[in-house]
């Protein structure tokens, strides 16, 4: 593992969520407590997990890698972990924790619409629910396909545009067909499925009115997932029914 960042050309804009509640992700991945975990991330991690397959000796680079959370379950599996972002407090985070947990990665400071890293250099790409916030997302998606080596595997998350408005901090959600659009000009292959059921998203952010301070909802899936093992997020849509929605896509492109 490097003990140093390798930095390039990065964004202005900078997310302050690390600076202000430190390693979040990996506190909600790996905290066994009902009021911290967090079964929505879970469910996300696990199904981007499925659509990469077997690791094994190989070369995986995560786009919008933040803290290090999605990229420590690489790590697990693959021979070669690179992570990208372009906020250096998150990397920092991720190395400090990488190096306590006695985990190998190479961390790279650098914009993900321009991903400072050779063309066809690895065999598998992942973005979990970065290309939301991002302007230039077709360049996103574009890099995604440029380091990538021919056969190689791309997954990449995001939440299900629901509104016209999108939520704080994205500019831009997608529709199915706009995120398989965006990918079918560089990819041989491209598949588009929908996870996280809406009526369990909104029940996970219930909170009743006489308790608002409780995240009641929250409370009732994470016991689900830890102690019964049913993450009810991972229900996807292949047998979907007819008033069945889903808040969470899941695009895996072959090159």
């Amino acid at each position: 593992m490097s003990d140093t960042f390798i930095y390039h050309d990065c964004m202005a804009y900078e997310f302050t969520k690390y600076k202000d509640t430190g390693a979040l992700h990996w506190k909600e991945m790996k905290s066994r407590s009902v009021f911290v975990f967090n079964a929505h991330q879970d469910a996300r991690y696990r199904v981007a997990l499925e659509a990469l397959g077997d690791l094994t000796g190989k070369t995986v680079v995560d786009l919008g890698a933040g803290d290090g959370a999605l990229t420590s379950l690489l790590a697990r599996k693959a021979g070669r972990v690179i992570a990208v972002d372009n906020e250096a407090k998150g990397l920092e985070l991720a190395q400090k924790i990488f190096e306590e947990e006695k985990l190998q990665a190479e961390f790279v400071l650098g914009r993900v619409e321009k991903v400072p890293l050779a063309d066809a250099m690895c065999d598998a790409v992942v973005s979990c629910d970065v290309i939301e916030h991002l302007d230039d997302y077709a360049a996103h998606v574009a890099e995604i396909a440029r380091i990538l080596k021919p056969g190689g595997i791309a997954v990449v998350t995001t939440p299900y545009r629901i509104c016209e408005t999108p939520a704080p901090f994205h500019t831009h959600e997608f529709f199915p067909s706009e995120l398989r659009d965006l990918a079918v000009p560089h990819f041989t292959s491209v598949v588009v499925h929908e996870t996280h059921h809406m009526f369990w998203n909104a029940f996970y952010n219930y909170r009743p009115r006489t308790l608002r301070g409780i995240h009641l909802g929250r409370i009732l899936v994470n016991i689900m997932t830890l102690w019964l093992g049913v993450n009810p997020f991972l229900k996807d849509s292949s047998t979907r029914k007819k008033r069945d929605y889903y808040t969470q896509l899941t695009m895996r492109a072959v090159k």
